[in-house]
C-alpha cells in the first residue's frame, strides 16, 4: 500500500473536533492509536506561499507554553500531530449540554481561560483572528479549554481566506489597509461570550462588556484582553459585594423580626400619653393618635384639639402613620447610604485589589447598620418595617453605582 493510500485510508477514520479559516482539528486512528492532527483546508493549501506560513505556525507554535493552547509535537508532510486529548468544540459541547450556562461557576472559568490564552498569545505578539466556537476545545473530562491554534500567521491570505462575511470575525478583517491587532481578537471574543450566553439570559455584568467589546469602530473597544478581562472581575467583585451586603441585611432582617417578636409583643392596651410641646422633638413611640398631627418635614407631633373630631379621629389610622414614617425614614437612609456605597464604588477603590475592596465593602456595612440603629431609635420606626427599606435601598444604590461605573 502506497503512502498516499495509507493517508487516505487514516482520514476515512478520523472524525472532526474542530475548524478554522485555515485547518481542521481531526481525531484519527493510526495502528489503532489514536491521535490528534491539525490539516489544511484544500482551499488553504495550495494558495502562494501558505506552506511557508504553515511551516511558522509550527515552529512559534512549539515555543508557546500555556495549559489553554494545544500543543504542537510534531510535523508532518501533510498535517501537525497536536496535543494527545478527548476534546469537543465549544458549540458542540453547547448544544449537547444546553443546561451546562445555568452552573455560572463554570462558565466563568471557561471564559477566564479562553481570555488567558488570548493574552498570552497577545504578549508573545501573535493573534487568533478567526476566534468562533468551533475553533475553541473543551475536554471531555475537566472541561477546560484549548484553543486549536492562531490564524494571525496566513494574515497575508487573509482576503483568499477568510470568508466575506461571519458572526465572529471583526469588520476590520475584510477592509482593505485596516490595522489588525488586540482589539479584532477583542470583538471576536465579544461575540463568543454572546454566543455562551445565547443559551440563558446574558448577566448583566457580561452585557456591557459584550456591548462594549463588539462596537464596529476598533477605537471604542477595550484596549487590550487584560483590560476587557478586568472589568469583567470588578463587575463580579460589585456583584459579589453587592449579594453580601444585600444577604447581611436580610439576615439581619430575621434577627430583628425574631426580638421584635419576643420582646416587643405585648397583650397590655395601650396608655395615653401627654401631647408634645415641642415641635422639633422626635418621637419614640405613639400610643394615642386622636389629638395628634405630623408635621411634613419632620417627626415632631402637634397638639391640635380644634383640628381631629371623632370622625377623623378614625381616619387617623396606622397605616397612615406608618407610611409617613417609612416616607421620612427612606429619605433619611437614602441620604446615608449614598455617602457610604460612594466610598467603595469609585474609581480609585475598583483600581485597588479585591482584599482591600472586601475589607472596604465589610466596613460601610457595618456604618450602614449603625446608621439604620440610629434612625430607627431616633424616629420610632418598626425594625422590621426599617430594615425592609433599607435592604431595598442598599440594592437600590448599588445597581446605581454600578450602572456608572463601565
Amino acid at each position: 500500500m502506497s503512502n498516499s493510500d495509507s493517508i487516505i485510508k487514516a482520514q476515512a477514520k478520523s472524525t472532526e473536533l474542530g475548524h478554522n479559516v485555515v485547518s481542521k482539528l481531526l481525531l484519527e486512528t493510526r495502528d489503532n492509536h489514536r491521535i490528534v492532527l491539525k490539516r489544511p483546508l484544500p482551499e488553504a493549501k495550495d494558495l502562494l506561499g501558505f506552506r511557508s506560513y504553515w511551516n511558522k505556525e509550527f515552529e512559534l507554535g512549539q515555543q508557546l507554553k500555556h495549559p489553554n493552547l494545544l500543543r504542537y509535537m510534531e510535523l508532518e508532510e501533510d498535517a501537525m500531530i497536536m496535543e494527545k486529548g478527548n476534546y469537543i468544540s465549544l458549540d458542540q459541547f453547547l448544544y449537547e449540554n444546553p443546561s451546562f450556562v445555568t452552573n455560572s461557576s463554570e462558565v466563568e472559568r471557561i471564559i477566564n481561560e479562553i481570555l488567558n490564552a488570548l493574552n498570552y498569545l497577545h504578549t508573545q505578539g501573535i493573534y487568533q483572528y478567526d476566534l468562533t466556537p468551533h475553533s475553541i476545545l473543551l475536554t471531555r473530562s475537566g472541561k477546560s479549554v484549548k484553543l486549536m491554534g492562531a490564524c494571525s500567521f496566513y494574515e497575508p491570505l487573509r482576503f483568499k481566506l477568510w470568508p466575506s462575511s461571519t458572526e465572529y470575525a471583526a469588520p476590520e478583517l475584510r477592509e482593505e489597509n485596516a490595522a489588525l491587532n488586540a482589539k479584532t481578537d477583542i470583538y471576536a471574543v465579544g461575540k463568543v461570550i454572546e454566543f455562551i450566553f445565547s443559551f440563558c439570559k446574558t448577566p448583566y455584568r457580561y452585557a456591557a462588556v459584550i456591548k462594549r467589546a463588539t462596537k464596529i469602530d476598533p477605537q471604542n473597544r477595550y484596549e487590550s484582553i487584560r483590560a476587557m478581562k478586568s472589568v469583567i472581575n470588578r463587575r463580579e467583585i460589585f456583584r459579589k459585594s453587592r449579594n453580601i451586603l444585600i444577604s447581611i441585611a436580610c439576615a439581619a432582617l430575621l434577627v430583628g423580626a425574631y426580638f421584635w417578636i419576643s420582646e416587643e409583643y405585648t397583650d397590655e392596651p395601650m396608655h395615653h400619653v401627654d401631647p408634645v410641646n415641642n415641635a422639633n422633638e422626635p418621637f419614640s413611640v405613639i400610643e394615642t393618635r386622636s389629638k395628634y398631627a405630623l408635621n411634613e418635614d419632620s417627626l415632631a407631633i402637634y397638639y391640635n384639639d380644634s383640628l381631629f373630631t371623632a370622625e377623623d379621629e378614625k381616619e387617623w389610622n396606622d397605616t397612615v402613620l406608618t407610611n409617613k414614617l417609612d416616607v421620612i425614614f427612606r429619605r433619611q437612609f437614602r441620604h446615608k447610604a449614598d455617602a457610604i456605597l460612594g466610598k467603595i464604588y469609585n474609581q480609585q477603590m475598583m483600581n485597588g485589589t479585591q482584599r482591600n475592596f472586601q475589607i472596604a465593602a465589610t466596613q460601610c456595612f457595618e456604618d450602614l447598620k449603625r446608621d439604620e440603629e440610629e434612625l430607627i431609635e431616633k424616629n420610632g420606626i418598626d425594625p422590621i418595617r426599617a430594615n425592609k427599606i433599607a435592604t431595598e435601598i442598599i440594592s437600590t444604590v448599588t445597581d446605581q453605582y454600578l450602572s456608572r461605573i463601565k
